[in-house]
């Protein structure tokens, strides 16, 4: 099992150009890793897989490139968000020209302030997700926690890192496959909004879920089985 340390988040945020919205980001990622996903499949072998791992949240975000089944694609996204629009109390929003959606739930659904063991309300949170972890590569998927600004630097990066961390555990523990699910804890560094009020403070804590489409998804495409 392969989680993030503060180490890691640390470095990846030094090659990493934050918030992760708007075209320039996607650009940014996509020369890091450009090709490496080109060939799904050659003489009926299936490529080595890169380590999504060891990519930023940058370079996940612009991989795999759909190509030409990217309106197979964003049709299926479409059905998935109808179906997430049921969900009470998140946000939802589509990158990537609506190949990617990102799922954003208040971090109070899941944890206590302060706390990193998940809340007894946590499992009617997260179980929803859980579909989208049965067939493994259909998507990567990231679990990016985010805090307000209230303590110091290392200690909202410990904090959120660890929440992205046992949301990662609770998806292994219940079922899910987790080899293409990568989580990130990245303090306060994004925020939604200045912290300049409890209700916005609020709405900076947050986790960002991201269904972005993978091999599995795009060889389904292929076939015409979307």
């Amino acid at each position: 099992m392969k989680k993030i340390s503060l180490v890691t988040v640390v470095a990846a945020f030094l090659f990493q150009a934050y918030p992760v919205s708007g075209q320039n980001v996607f650009e940014k990622g996509a020369s890091a890793v450009k090709g490496w996903f080109s060939g799904l499949k050659k003489n009926n072998v299936v490529e080595e897989h890169p380590d999504i791992f060891e990519f930023t949240i940058d370079q996940n975000l612009v991989v795999p490139e759909t190509g030409q089944y990217s309106d197979q694609i964003r049709s299926a996204q479409d059905r998935e968000i109808k179906r997430l629009q049921k969900i009470k109390n998140i946000t939802l929003a589509t990158l990537r020209g609506g190949e990617v959606i990102r799922i954003t739930i208040p971090m109070s659904q899941l944890f206590f302030p302060n706390d990193t063991v998940l809340n007894a309300k946590s499992d009617l949170v997260l179980r929803p997700y859980l579909p989208y972890m049965r067939v493994p590569d259909y998507y990567h998927i990231l679990l990016v926690a985010h805090s307000d600004d209230t303590g110091s630097e290392s200690y909202l990066m410990q904090l959120s890192s660890a929440r992205a961390n046992a949301v990662f555990d609770w998806f292994k523990n219940n079922g899910g496959n987790v080899d293409y699910l990568v989580p990130y804890g990245v303090g306060g560094y994004d925020p939604l909004k200045k912290n300049d009020s409890m209700d916005n403070r609020a709405d900076n804590r947050r986790l960002e879920i991201y269904l972005i489409p993978a091999e599995e998804m795009i060889l389904q495409a292929k076939k015409g089985l979307l």
